[in-house]
C-alpha cells in the first residue's frame, strides 16, 4: 500500500507526465472555421481610441474591458476568439522551425519518448518555474532562474522528484 508521502511525490510529477503528444497546423479552411472575423484593417484604434472594427482590437476577439462582442461575457470570463488575415500567398512559420527541430533532437529516435537530462541548469529550471506554477506560486517565477544559478555555484546538489 502506497504511504501518503508516495502519493504526494506521485501527485508532484503529474504535470511531467503525459500520455499523447500531438502537434497541427491547421489547414487554411480550419483557420476560417474557428476564426470569428477576418482582421481586413492595419489600424488597430480609431481618432478616439477606440477599437477599429476590422482591427487587430476588434471588440469581436475579446474585450480588454467592457462585454465581448462574440459571446457576450464580461472581460474577466471571455476565453478570447481567434481571428484571421488572408494572405496573397502561403507563408511558413519561421518560427516553428526552431522548436519543431528542439522537439526532434529531444526525442528518442527508437521510443520515441521524449529524452530530458534532468541534471542541466535550464532544466532544473523548468521543472522549477512548472512546481512553482503547479503549487500557486507564480510570483516568485522570476527569482527562480537565478535562485537555481547561484545554488549550482555554491556547489549546492538540487534534487527534483
Amino acid at each position: 500500500m502506497a504511504s501518503s508521502a508516495d502519493l504526494s511525490v506521485k501527485q508532484n510529477r503529474s504535470f511531467m507526465q503525459f500520455d499523447a503528444m500531438e502537434m497541427k497546423i491547421y489547414t487554411s479552411e480550419e483557420v476560417r472555421k474557428i476564426s470569428v472575423m477576418e482582421i481586413t484593417k492595419a489600424d488597430t484604434f480609431d481618432e478616439v481610441g477606440f477599437p477599429t472594427r476590422g482591427g487587430l482590437y476588434d471588440l469581436r476577439l475579446g474585450p480588454s474591458e467592457g462585454v465581448c462582442d462574440t459571446c457576450r461575457l464580461s472581460d474577466n470570463h471571455c476565453p478570447g476568439h481567434y481571428g484571421h488575415i488572408e494572405l496573397a500567398l502561403p507563408v511558413f512559420n519561421p518560427l516553428l522551425f526552431s522548436f519543431i527541430n528542439n522537439i526532434m533532437k529531444a526525442t528518442c529516435i527508437h521510443c520515441h519518448r521524449f529524452t530530458i537530462d534532468t541534471n542541466s541548469i535550464p532544466t532544473k529550471i523548468l521543472i522549477a518555474k512548472l512546481r512553482a506554477i503547479d503549487f500557486g506560486f507564480s510570483e516568485i517565477l522570476e527569482n527562480i532562474s537565478g535562485e537555481i544559478k547561484n545554488r549550482i555555484g555554491n556547489g549546492e546538489v538540487i534534487g527534483f522528484y
